[in-house]
C-alpha cells in the first residue's frame, strides 16, 4: 500500500495527521498524545528527540521561554565587560533555538521578539533606548531575525518529519502484523 493509501485509511479510522504548522501542541494520533497536548506513556517510549515535557505545564512553554531569555540576558550581561557592543544578539539566538526545540512555534516567536527588544535596549548603542541608528545596528537586527526565524522553521520542519515518520512506521508495523496474523 502506498503512502496515500495509508493516509486515507487513517482518515477512515479517525486518526488524522498532525498539522505541521501547529508547533506540535496537539497530536492527532491517539496513541501519540491527546488533543490537549498531554503525552501518554507510549509517547515517552518512542524516543522522540523533541520532547517538550519542560513545556507541558500550566504556562504551556511560555514560562520556560522566559527563563531561557532571562538566562540569555544574564549571560550576555556578564560578558558585556568583554564584548561591549559586539555580538549583542548571540545569546538570544541560542535561547530562541532552545525554546523552538522544547516549546514550539508560538513561544519561540515571542522569544524572538522579546530577545530582539531586550538586546536592542540593553546591548546596542545608544543603550537604554529602542533605536537602530546605524547601518550596522539594522544589519545586526536583520541577521538576528533571519537566523532565529530560519532556525524555528527548520526545527519545526524536522519535528513534523519525525512525527510523520513515526506515524508511517507504526502503520507499516500494524500492516505487517495484520498480514502475518491473517496468513497464519
Amino acid at each position: 500500500m502506498d503512502l496515500d493509501g495509508i493516509a486515507n485509511r487513517q482518515k477512515k479510522e479517525g486518526r488524522g495527521q498532525a498539522d505541521p504548522h501547529d508547533g506540535g501542541t496537539a497530536a492527532a494520533d491517539t496513541t501519540h498524545g491527546s488533543m490537549d497536548g498531554s503525552t501518554d506513556q507510549t509517547d515517552r517510549a518512542t524516543g522522540d528527540p523533541f520532547k517538550r515535557d519542560a513545556c507541558h505545564g500550566i504556562t504551556g512553554g511560555y514560562g520556560f521561554a522566559l527563563v531561557c531569555l532571562l538566562v540569555a540576558f544574564l549571560v550576555r550581561w556578564s560578558l558585556d565587560v568583554y564584548l561591549n557592543d559586539a555580538l549583542p544578539y548571540t545569546t538570544f539566538i541560542l535561547a530562541c533555538i532552545i525554546i523552538a526545540v522544547y516549546c514550539g512555534v508560538p513561544a519561540s516567536l515571542i522569544a524572538v521578539a522579546l530577545g530582539g527588544l531586550c538586546s536592542n535596549l540593553f546591548f546596542v548603542n545608544p543603550r537604554y533606548e529602542l533605536s537602530l541608528t546605524g547601518l550596522l545596528d539594522r544589519a545586526g537586527m536583520a541577521i538576528y531575525l533571519t537566523i532565529s526565524l530560519a532556525a524555528i522553521g527548520l526545527i519545526q520542519t524536522w519535528r513534523w518529519a519525525w512525527r510523520k515518520t513515526e506515524m508511517l512506521t507504526r502503520d507499516l508495523n500494524h500492516q505487517m502484523t495484520t498480514k502475518s496474523s491473517t496468513n497464519e
